[in-house]
């Protein structure tokens, strides 16, 4: 049975480890919110990319449609010169294209280059305060001031 004297020390000990444990979930929460924080301007970003892939990938689909409209007026005029220009031009879109998905392409299971690289906000790693443990270790409440 715990002596009254002894329930101040008792006390003092158990709001000593309350403290610890409030400053370690501070600690938590704010790496949490450091997370978020990064995964939303992760998403932010995938959003904008996919955005940019969505005009490039529309703006070839015009570019095939304007070909092959004006390929079928030249074979319709059967215009020989309007068809070699369109011939030629459909040549070096295609080599742009294939060039661009060469060098956006990863080789043998390497990762795709980064386009737009941030680096990750630092997450504070939680420290002991001067003079105390590292781990809650509350002494026996039925032990006597020293």
């Amino acid at each position: 049975m715990a002596r009254w004297r002894d329930i101040p020390s008792a006390l003092d000990d158990i709001f000593g480890v309350l403290e610890k444990l409030d400053r370690r979930t501070r600690l938590a929460v704010n790496a949490l919110s450091n997370l978020e924080t990064t995964m939303a301007t992760a998403i932010d970003h995938l959003r904008a990319a996919v955005t940019a892939q969505t005009t490039v990938t529309q703006g070839v689909v015009t570019l095939l449609q304007d070909l092959n409209a004006r390929l079928r007026a030249a074979i319709d005029d059967e215009d020989d010169e309007a068809i070699e220009a369109i011939a030629a031009e459909l040549e070096a879109n295609t080599a742009s294209l294939a060039s661009a998905v060469v060098a956006n392409t990863p080789v043998g299971g390497e990762p795709a280059p980064d386009l737009d690289p941030k680096p990750a906000p630092e997450t504070p790693e939680p420290q002991a305060e001067a003079g105390t443990a590292t781990e809650a270790s509350p002494e026996d409440p039925n032990k006597s001031p020293a």
